[in-house]
Protein backbone atom coordinates (compact mmCIF):
# COMPACT_ATOMS: atom_id res chain seq x y z
CA UNK A 1 0.00 0.00 0.00
CA UNK A 2 1.36 3.28 -0.99
CA UNK A 3 -0.41 7.26 -0.82
CA UNK A 4 -3.01 5.97 1.18
CA UNK A 5 -4.11 3.68 -1.71
CA UNK A 6 -4.69 -0.19 -1.98
CA UNK A 7 -2.42 -0.82 -4.71
CA UNK A 8 -5.65 -3.44 -6.13
CA UNK A 9 -7.21 -0.63 -5.73
CA UNK A 10 -4.98 1.81 -8.16
CA UNK A 11 -4.69 -0.75 -10.63
CA UNK A 12 -8.24 -1.30 -11.36
CA UNK A 13 -8.90 2.39 -10.85
CA UNK A 14 -6.17 2.73 -13.62
CA UNK A 15 -7.87 -0.02 -16.13
CA UNK A 16 -11.22 2.29 -15.10
CA UNK A 17 -9.90 5.44 -16.33
CA UNK A 18 -7.99 4.00 -19.43
CA UNK A 19 -10.91 2.46 -20.51
CA UNK A 20 -13.02 5.40 -20.19
CA UNK A 21 -10.18 7.42 -22.21
CA UNK A 22 -10.19 4.97 -24.87
CA UNK A 23 -14.34 4.17 -24.89
CA UNK A 24 -14.36 8.61 -25.25
CA UNK A 25 -12.02 8.87 -27.91
CA UNK A 26 -13.95 6.66 -30.07
CA UNK A 27 -16.80 8.50 -29.59
CA UNK A 28 -15.48 11.87 -30.57
CA UNK A 29 -13.47 10.50 -33.55
CA UNK A 30 -17.17 8.98 -34.31
CA UNK A 31 -18.65 12.15 -33.82
CA UNK A 32 -15.33 14.02 -36.54
CA UNK A 33 -15.60 11.48 -39.09
CA UNK A 34 -20.05 11.33 -39.20
CA UNK A 35 -19.50 15.09 -39.94
CA UNK A 36 -17.12 14.46 -42.40
CA UNK A 37 -19.07 11.40 -44.09
CA UNK A 38 -20.20 13.25 -47.57
CA UNK A 39 -17.87 16.69 -46.70
CA UNK A 40 -14.48 15.52 -47.37
CA UNK A 41 -14.06 18.22 -49.69
CA UNK A 42 -11.89 15.69 -52.13
CA UNK A 43 -12.89 16.77 -55.81
CA UNK A 44 -15.62 14.87 -57.74
CA UNK A 45 -14.46 12.79 -61.29
CA UNK A 46 -16.51 14.31 -64.31
CA UNK A 47 -17.03 13.07 -67.75
CA UNK A 48 -18.66 14.90 -70.62
CA UNK A 49 -21.46 12.86 -72.51
CA UNK A 50 -22.99 13.17 -75.65
CA UNK A 51 -26.07 11.88 -75.79
CA UNK A 52 -27.38 11.61 -79.53
CA UNK A 53 -30.92 11.66 -81.16
CA UNK A 54 -32.94 11.61 -78.23
CA UNK A 55 -36.60 11.83 -79.40
CA UNK A 56 -40.43 12.48 -78.76
CA UNK A 57 -39.54 15.75 -77.69
CA UNK A 58 -41.00 19.09 -78.24
CA UNK A 59 -40.32 22.79 -78.07
CA UNK A 60 -42.37 25.55 -76.97
CA UNK A 61 -43.28 27.78 -74.42
CA UNK A 62 -43.83 25.55 -71.95
CA UNK A 63 -40.54 23.54 -72.03
CA UNK A 64 -39.95 20.00 -72.58
CA UNK A 65 -37.02 18.82 -69.46
CA UNK A 66 -34.29 16.43 -70.88
CA UNK A 67 -34.38 12.30 -70.11
CA UNK A 68 -31.06 12.47 -68.89
CA UNK A 69 -31.35 14.77 -66.30
CA UNK A 70 -30.85 14.12 -62.79
CA UNK A 71 -28.79 15.23 -59.76
CA UNK A 72 -25.68 13.86 -61.35
CA UNK A 73 -25.94 15.84 -64.92
CA UNK A 74 -25.55 19.56 -65.49
CA UNK A 75 -24.19 22.10 -68.64
CA UNK A 76 -26.23 21.02 -71.15
CA UNK A 77 -25.78 22.08 -74.60
CA UNK A 78 -28.00 21.13 -77.71
CA UNK A 79 -25.81 20.18 -80.96
CA UNK A 80 -28.70 19.20 -83.01
CA UNK A 81 -32.04 19.11 -83.59
CA UNK A 82 -34.44 17.10 -86.13
CA UNK A 83 -37.99 17.99 -86.68
CA UNK A 84 -40.10 14.48 -87.14
CA UNK A 85 -41.96 13.85 -90.85
CA UNK A 86 -44.29 11.25 -91.95
CA UNK A 87 -42.32 8.64 -94.07
CA UNK A 88 -43.76 6.88 -97.16
CA UNK A 89 -44.85 3.99 -94.96
CA UNK A 90 -46.57 5.63 -92.28
CA UNK A 91 -43.81 5.86 -89.84
CA UNK A 92 -41.88 8.83 -88.45
CA UNK A 93 -38.58 9.75 -89.24
CA UNK A 94 -36.34 12.48 -87.98
CA UNK A 95 -35.07 14.43 -90.88
CA UNK A 96 -35.62 18.19 -91.16
CA UNK A 97 -32.93 19.81 -89.43
CA UNK A 98 -33.71 23.11 -87.20
CA UNK A 99 -31.42 25.34 -86.42
CA UNK A 100 -29.58 25.86 -83.24
CA UNK A 101 -30.80 29.45 -82.27
CA UNK A 102 -34.72 27.75 -82.01
CA UNK A 103 -34.89 26.43 -78.33
CA UNK A 104 -32.70 27.14 -75.67
CA UNK A 105 -31.47 24.69 -72.71
CA UNK A 106 -31.51 25.95 -69.39
CA UNK A 107 -29.24 24.75 -66.11
CA UNK A 108 -31.90 22.63 -65.25
CA UNK A 109 -32.34 20.62 -68.58
CA UNK A 110 -35.54 22.37 -69.51
CA UNK A 111 -35.85 22.57 -73.12
CA UNK A 112 -38.01 25.70 -74.32
CA UNK A 113 -38.58 27.81 -77.83
CA UNK A 114 -35.72 31.08 -78.68
CA UNK A 115 -38.57 31.50 -80.99
CA UNK A 116 -42.43 31.83 -81.74
CA UNK A 117 -42.31 28.25 -84.01
CA UNK A 118 -43.16 25.63 -81.86
CA UNK A 119 -42.51 22.07 -82.67
CA UNK A 120 -45.03 18.78 -81.52
CA UNK A 121 -42.22 16.21 -81.60
CA UNK A 122 -38.16 16.51 -82.56
CA UNK A 123 -35.45 15.02 -81.78
CA UNK A 124 -32.64 16.47 -80.04
CA UNK A 125 -28.92 15.67 -79.34
CA UNK A 126 -26.53 16.94 -76.60
CA UNK A 127 -23.81 17.10 -74.59
CA UNK A 128 -24.11 16.96 -70.48
CA UNK A 129 -21.62 16.77 -68.02
CA UNK A 130 -21.86 13.63 -65.64
CA UNK A 131 -20.23 14.04 -61.86
CA UNK A 132 -19.41 11.19 -59.87
CA UNK A 133 -17.69 9.86 -56.90
CA UNK A 134 -13.70 10.14 -57.08
CA UNK A 135 -11.48 7.07 -56.35
CA UNK A 136 -9.84 9.44 -53.36
CA UNK A 137 -13.50 10.17 -52.10
CA UNK A 138 -14.96 6.63 -52.71
CA UNK A 139 -11.30 5.34 -50.78
CA UNK A 140 -11.87 7.90 -47.85
CA UNK A 141 -15.70 7.11 -47.53
CA UNK A 142 -15.13 3.65 -47.16
CA UNK A 143 -12.88 4.47 -44.28
CA UNK A 144 -14.91 6.46 -42.87
CA UNK A 145 -17.73 3.05 -43.21
CA UNK A 146 -15.62 1.39 -41.72
CA UNK A 147 -14.36 2.99 -38.19
CA UNK A 148 -17.92 3.73 -38.05
CA UNK A 149 -18.76 0.25 -38.10
CA UNK A 150 -15.67 -1.38 -35.98
CA UNK A 151 -16.40 1.45 -33.34
CA UNK A 152 -20.17 1.08 -33.52
CA UNK A 153 -18.87 -2.96 -32.86
CA UNK A 154 -17.09 -1.86 -30.14
CA UNK A 155 -18.92 0.53 -28.21
CA UNK A 156 -21.70 -2.36 -28.02
CA UNK A 157 -19.21 -4.70 -25.87
CA UNK A 158 -18.73 -1.88 -23.57
CA UNK A 159 -21.80 -3.03 -21.22
CA UNK A 160 -20.01 -6.68 -21.03
CA UNK A 161 -16.96 -4.94 -20.74
CA UNK A 162 -18.41 -2.50 -18.29
CA UNK A 163 -19.91 -5.21 -15.87
CA UNK A 164 -16.65 -7.14 -15.87
CA UNK A 165 -14.83 -4.63 -14.49
CA UNK A 166 -17.36 -3.65 -11.96
CA UNK A 167 -17.57 -6.72 -10.93
CA UNK A 168 -13.60 -6.89 -11.03
CA UNK A 169 -13.51 -3.51 -8.66
CA UNK A 170 -15.81 -4.91 -6.22
CA UNK A 171 -13.91 -8.02 -6.02
CA UNK A 172 -10.93 -5.78 -5.51
CA UNK A 173 -12.25 -3.33 -2.71
CA UNK A 174 -13.62 -6.53 -0.81
CA UNK A 175 -10.60 -8.40 -1.07
CA UNK A 176 -8.47 -4.89 0.03
CA UNK A 177 -10.93 -4.39 3.37
CA UNK A 178 -10.38 -8.18 4.16
CA UNK A 179 -6.46 -8.13 4.09
CA UNK A 180 -6.39 -4.64 5.92
CA UNK A 181 -8.75 -6.54 8.55
CA UNK A 182 -6.65 -9.03 9.03
CA UNK A 183 -3.52 -7.34 9.31
CA UNK A 184 -4.97 -4.56 12.01
CA UNK A 185 -6.19 -7.75 14.03
CA UNK A 186 -2.66 -9.10 13.82
CA UNK A 187 -1.43 -5.91 15.07
CA UNK A 188 -3.56 -5.68 17.61
CA UNK A 189 -2.98 -9.25 18.74
CA UNK A 190 0.74 -8.88 18.76
CA UNK A 191 0.54 -5.48 21.08
CA UNK A 192 -2.03 -7.35 23.48
CA UNK A 193 0.21 -10.80 23.71
CA UNK A 194 1.89 -11.06 27.37
CA UNK A 195 5.78 -11.30 27.75
CA UNK A 196 7.65 -11.98 31.10
CA UNK A 197 10.54 -9.10 31.49
CA UNK A 198 11.44 -9.91 34.83
CA UNK A 199 14.34 -10.41 36.29
CA UNK A 200 14.09 -14.24 37.89
CA UNK A 201 17.82 -14.15 38.68
CA UNK A 202 17.17 -13.58 42.41
CA UNK A 203 15.51 -16.79 42.55
CA UNK A 204 18.52 -18.63 41.71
Amino acid sequence: MSNGMPEGVKTTLGWTIGTSSIALIIVILLILFGNLSGNSGISDSTSTLSIINETNTFINATGDTLNRVNSSTSSYVITAIWNATNSTGGGTEYTTSIALGNATVSALGVVTNASVANWANVSISYTLVYTYDSQNELNFESAIGNYSESSTNTMSQFPTIGTILGVGILLAILVTILVLAISKMMGVSNSSGYKDTSDKSNFA
